[in-house]
C-alpha cells in the first residue's frame, strides 16, 4: 500500500469515521467532512495520499473527538447551536413561493399540487443534499438557508458551480434517470421541501403553466452560466471578484427592500470564492484587500457591504438586470 492510503486507513481507524458506500472529501469547512470523493472512491492512489493530507493538517482532533455522524445525510459533523429554520406549515404560506417553481399557481391550485410533495426536511451546513455520480430520486426546493453546486475532479480540485439561495429549484436534469453531474453541499443550515422525481411530469401535464416557469428558470440558470464561463475565462481577477459578490448581492436583495448601508448576509469564506472563480485564496485575499481600499465594498463577519454599487457595477462589467429580470408568464 502507498503511504497515501496507510495513512487515509489510518485516521479514519483512529477516530472511528465511518463513510457509508463511498470515500470522504473535503468539500466541507474545517471540523466536517463529507462523503462523495470519486478519485478515492475508485482507489486512486493520489486521491487518498491528497485526502489523508488534507486531512491532517485541516481537521484537528478536538473537532474530531466532537463529531456526530448522520448516516442519512453521509455526513460527520460538529456538534453546534443550529439556527432556526423558516419551515412553512403549508404552501399557501410558504415565504419563498413567488420565487420558487410553484409561484404561477393560485392558493387553490397549489393546495393540490401540496399532495404530490412527500416531505421537508432540515439539513445541517456541510451536508450533501445530492451526490456526483449518484442517482438521486428526489428534486429540491431551497425553502431557507444557502446551498452551492460543485464538481469534483478526479484529482479531488473543486469547482463551485454556482450559489443557490431560497427558492432555487435543485435536481432537475435532462435525463431524471441519470446520476447527477454534480454535487450539492449545504453552506449553511438549510430547509428543503422535497418533491419525488417520477411526480414531476404528472405535475407538468396537470399544470401546464409549471411547465412554462420551468423553461423560464431553466433559460434564467443557462444565462447565468453564461455569464459565469465568461467571468472565469476572460475577466481579470479584481473583475471576477466583484462580478460574483454584486451578482450574489443582487440575487439576495431581489425582490426586498435595499437596506441602508447596502448590506446583506454572505456565508461564503474566501476559499469558495476561489472555487467559484478559478483563483487561489490568497489571491482572493489580495483582490477583495484592494477593493476594499478602493473603498467599493467590504467583508466583515459574514457581512458583505457595497459601499458603491454602481461604480462597482462599471468596474466588473456587470448588468443587474441579469438576476433581476422576472418571468413574464
Amino acid at each position: 500500500k502507498t503511504l497515501g492510503n496507510r495513512l487515509y486507513e489510518s485516521i479514519l481507524t483512529t477516530f472511528g469515521i465511518r463513510t457509508p458506500s463511498r470515500a470522504v472529501h473535503l468539500g466541507a469547512a474545517p471540523g466536517r467532512i463529507s462523503t462523495g470523493w470519486p478519485s478515492a472512491r475508485r482507489g486512486h492512489k493520489r486521491g487518498r495520499s491528497q485526502l489523508a493530507m488534507a486531512l491532517l493538517s485541516r481537521v484537528t482532533y478536538a473537532n474530531l473527538t466532537q463529531v456526530n455522524v448522520q448516516p442519512h445525510d453521509c455526513c460527520i459533523m460538529s456538534r453546534r447551536t443550529q439556527r432556526t429554520l423558516n419551515i412553512p406549515a403549508n404552501c399557501r404560506i410558504c415565504a419563498v413561493r413567488n420565487e420558487a417553481l410553484c409561484a404561477p399557481l393560485s392558493d387553490d391550485e397549489i393546495a393540490v399540487v401540496e399532495r404530490f410533495k412527500s416531505r421537508n426536511r432540515r439539513l445541517a451546513a456541510g451536508a450533501d443534499l445530492y451526490v456526483q455520480n449518484e442517482v438521486c430520486d428526489e428534486l429540491y426546493t431551497i425553502l431557507d438557508g444557502w446551498v452551492f453546486l460543485y464538481q469534483i475532479l478526479e484529482d479531488g480540485r473543486r469547482q463551485i458551480l454556482d450559489f443557490a439561495m431560497p427558492g432555487a429549484f435543485l435536481g432537475f436534469q435532462p435525463d431524471l434517470g441519470a446520476p447527477a453531474p454534480h454535487s450539492a453541499q449545504c453552506l449553511t443550515d438549510v430547509a428543503v421541501c422535497i418533491f419525488p422525481r417520477k411526480n414531476l411530469f404528472d405535475l407538468f401535464r396537470a399544470y401546464p403553466e409549471l411547465a412554462l416557469r420551468m423553461a423560464w428558470i431553466t433559460a434564467r440558470d443557462g444565462a447565468l452560466a453564461r455569464e459565469h464561463l465568461t467571468n472565469v475565462g476572460r475577466r481579470t481577477a479584481r473583475e471576477r471578484v466583484a462580478h460574483l459578490l454584486l451578482e450574489l448581492f443582487y440575487r439576495v436583495r431581489r425582490g426586498n427592500p435595499a437596506p441602508r448601508d447596502n448590506s446583506i448576509e454572505l456565508p461564503l469564506t474566501q476559499e469558495h470564492i476561489a472555487d467559484a472563480l478559478g483563483l487561489t485564496s490568497v489571491h482572493v485575499n489580495r483582490t477583495l484587500r484592494a477593493l476594499r481600499e478602493a473603498n467599493l465594498l467590504a467583508m466583515h463577519q459574514r457581512t458583505l457591504r457595497v459601499v458603491d454599487p454602481e461604480a462597482l457595477a462599471e468596474m466588473a462589467g456587470f448588468d443587474p438586470e441579469t438576476v433581476l429580470s422576472r418571468d413574464v408568464a
